[in-house]
């Protein structure tokens, strides 16, 4: 059970002013253990392989951009604004990105998983309470042959990448995968009597002491944008971001 659904618990027990009886705990803990099971959900938007093969042929246009995140040093997303100076703009290097002609099945596909990451990040943003409930994690598929007619290019270490010879036309562009880091983290290492020394009027006090421990995280970023390419080159802003539902999900092996 993870610490976000061992708080959800907890504020329900100070919301109803209870303790739960322990089928209650363990129904709720199972409730949220079927939850981050996701829920695999079907595409059946029929996909027109010709159509999809016709738009990949070649032509004269490029995409170029920059894929890059803005994690901060514990691994979160950045979400203010304006943005922060701390916080650098850190190229995705070496990743793998894909792009896709336009089809209904690609824009049903953007359409139900940007609803899910807007309604996991509410969810994994927020304080879990009796109004801030854990939803079903979900994962999309597309039909059958999508995926085979697309074009992928790795970014350089700058996080750079070009698509060459494209027709004029509306892509789709996807990539997602795992960033990792490590920072140190201020933790209670005890505390300590003190005195300047003064006699009985002297300053006295209790000095706290924390020493700093290396914390690791994960944190799993997708980025996805529909781009269209008209004149004879379009340069993309790819910023990534965090995937909510990823990161809620256990996957039952």
């Amino acid at each position: 059970m993870n610490i976000r659904t061992t708080s959800f618990i907890f504020s329900l027990m100070l919301f109803s002013g209870c303790t739960p009886s322990a089928l209650q705990m363990a129904n709720n803990e199972a409730d949220a253990a079927s939850k981050a099971i996701p829920q695999k959900i079907n595409i059946n938007t029929p996909f027109d392989a010709i159509q999809a093969k016709d738009a990949l042929s070649k032509g004269n246009r490029k995409i170029t951009g920059v894929l890059y995140h803005r994690l901060d040093i514990t691994g979160r997303d950045e979400m203010g604004w304006p943005a922060s100076p701390l916080i650098k703009n850190q190229p995705f290097k070496n990743a793998s990105l894909s792009l896709f002609p336009e089809s209904p099945a690609i824009v049903a596909f953007e359409k139900m998983f940007s609803e899910q990451q807007s309604t996991m990040k509410k969810w994994y943003t927020n304080p879990p309470s009796i109004f801030n409930q854990q939803p079903q994690t979900k994962l999309f598929l597309l039909p059958p042959g999508v995926v085979d007619y697309g074009i992928e290019v790795k970014t350089d270490d700058f996080g750079r990448y070009t698509f060459n010879n494209l027709k004029p036309g509306r892509y789709y562009l996807y990539t997602a995968g795992w960033k990792t880091g490590t920072y140190n983290k201020d933790v209670y290492a005890g505390s300590s009597q003190y005195s300047d020394g003064t006699g009985l009027y002297g300053v006295q006090g209790t000095a706290q002491h924390t020493r700093a421990v290396p914390v690791n995280y994960k944190t799993y970023l997708v980025y996805s944008e529909f781009v269209d390419v008209t004149s004879g080159s379009a340069a993309i802003d790819s910023r990534m971001q965090v995937d909510y539902n990823e990161m809620s999900i256990q996957y039952d092996k």
